[in-house]
């Protein structure tokens, strides 16, 4: 049975590039969201809770105006957090 599981991350950018997020999963994990919760960012994604396996997914987040949209990569989600707003993306695997 799958089950939903956050995974904290700590988005960031610097000028002309973009931070890349390396999150460890259980294999075949289907990333579903980014959001804030007690100040804190997480992606949330579904989940076998009995698959031991693991996976990296990579991210990449962009604050506005700073950084630039990396290639090979999608539109996650944007989130909120302490007056910063972070673009987050998605590596193309």
């Amino acid at each position: 049975m799958k089950k939903i599981w956050k995974f904290p991350i700590d988005p960031n950018s610097v000028e002309d590039k973009w931070e890349t997020i390396e999150v460890e999963m259980p294999y075949g994990a289907k990333p579903l969201h980014v959001g804030s919760k007690d100040d804190r960012v997480y992606i949330w994604a579904e989940v076998d809770p009995d698959e031991f396996r693991k996976q990296s997914k990579f991210f990449y987040s962009i604050g506005t105006g700073h950084g630039a949209v990396p290639p090979d990569s999608t539109y996650f989600g944007t989130v909120f957090q302490d007056g910063y707003v972070w673009h987050i993306y998605q590596d193309i695997e």
